[in-house]
């Protein structure tokens, strides 16, 4: 079943990169929030890309892999 272990390898692989991406995000809203003191339109997209980032993990049979 070559492709069965395709698609499971895929599906890791999308696990890790939305993972990753969530972290990613929490950096940048702290660091965006450290310069511009939470202000602004850019953080409330950061802050909103990061909620919907963070519901998507959560719905990960692992929660998104967060430790």
């Amino acid at each position: 079943m070559p492709n069965r272990k395709e698609a499971l390898d895929n599906i890791r692989a999308a696990c890790k990169a939305l993972e990753q991406a969530r972290k990613s995000l929490s950096a940048a809203l702290l660091d965006h929030a450290d310069e511009e003191g939470r202000r602004g339109g850019e953080y409330a997209a950061l802050q909103d890309l990061h909620r919907r980032v963070s519901q998507a993990a959560a719905l990960l049979p692992h929660g998104g892999g967060r430790t």
